[in-house]
């Protein structure tokens, strides 16, 4: 029995030994909240490799403590690090491998019961769904997402990615019964949510990135006039932020669905000034929504009510520029 009470005294000194320093696993997660918050002004390409090398460290770590708190913190750690991974890989039109990352934030999300990070996850999911041009399986997934999402922001993210998957198939009630219970959810966002609220950046979602989603689903739906009010909110609320807290990426495409509106109702004056500040996008920060959203503006300047016109085949030159400089081309995927 002496011997028995010696293997487990041995196997519990080697337990207690493998134990992190706490200051070691402070500074993954400070590092992986600041590439989180800095995302709103880096190249996704940027944000992929430090978000791999935060993932990687992560993966390295986890071999060194099995402390269950520990383990849980660096599981988690490692899922918004995918989550990262997602959303860059996203930013670069890389559809398969953005679903790939988030499917991995959601089982890790999984591991520690981490309702934030699983929605999140799910709602990448639902996303891709929707640019890949399949609206049905993004409006499924978003349900899903729900399903498990804690009330407040993390509920206003999947309704704006919901009710752009029924704008995109055409079901006016239901894109506009989403929008309204995103606007519901905004009362009930508290700042309490772990991932979407307090460490943000690329995982938050505030109201101008709301209104943002609100004027693509509006303009999906053929109502110009309603388009153009959520975007100029949406502009209006980045263009009262300091500097450092824009996100150029999210207001340049405001600016872009601003433009596409302006072509729907006939002005055309309206969609050059509203375009002006895209075309200014570094080449670094012109990501798949955005550029996606640039080729709807060329898609309506090639209308027939445009053609003839020096200013439309002028910005349609312009914007033939500006694609020819998209990070997806850069990279040959």
């Amino acid at each position: 029995m002496t011997a028995v009470a010696h293997e487990s005294s041995e196997h519990a000194g080697v337990t207690a030994s493998r134990n992190l320093d706490g200051a070691t696993l402070d500074q993954l997660q400070d590092d992986i909240a600041q590439i989180t918050r800095n995302y709103t002004t880096v190249s996704p390409v940027a944000a992929f490799m430090e978000a791999r090398r935060l993932r990687d460290l992560g993966y390295h770590l986890l071999g060194h403590t099995r402390r269950p708190s520990q383990e849980a913190d660096l599981y988690f750690a490692v899922g918004v690090a995918c989550g990262l991974l997602a959303a860059a890989s996203f930013g670069l039109g890389c559809w398969d491998a953005a679903t790939e990352q988030a499917r991995a934030a959601w089982v890790y999300g999984t591991q520690v019961g981490h309702a934030g990070l699983r929605s999140w996850a799910k709602g990448m999911q639902a996303l891709v769904a929707y640019w890949s041009g399949d609206p049905a399986v993004a409006v499924t997934l978003a349900g899903k997402a729900q399903d498990v999402a804690p009330a407040g922001t993390a509920m206003v993210r999947l309704r704006c990615i919901e009710a752009r998957a029924w704008a995109q198939l055409g079901r006016v009630q239901e894109a506009e019964r989403a929008i309204a219970s995103a606007e519901a959810a905004r009362e009930r966002v508290d700042g309490s949510d772990e991932l979407h609220d307090r460490i943000g950046g690329q995982f938050g979602f505030d109201r101008a990135r709301q209104a943002r989603c609100h004027a693509t689903a509006y303009l999906q739906l053929g109502k110009p006039g309603e388009a153009i009010t959520r975007a100029e909110n949406a502009i209006g609320m980045y263009a009262a932020m300091p500097p450092g807290q824009r996100w150029v990426k999210i207001e340049a495409q405001a600016h872009a669905d601003l433009a596409a509106a302006h072509l729907m109702s006939g002005d055309l004056d309206g969609a050059r000034d509203a375009l002006l500040p895209v075309l200014r996008t570094a080449p670094g920060l012109r990501v798949e929504g955005l550029t996606r959203r640039v080729q709807r503006v060329a898609d309506l300047l090639a209308n027939q009510r445009y053609r003839g016109s020096k200013l439309a085949c002028q910005l349609g030159g312009e914007i033939g520029e500006f694609t020819a400089g998209t990070l997806r081309r850069a990279i040959g995927s």
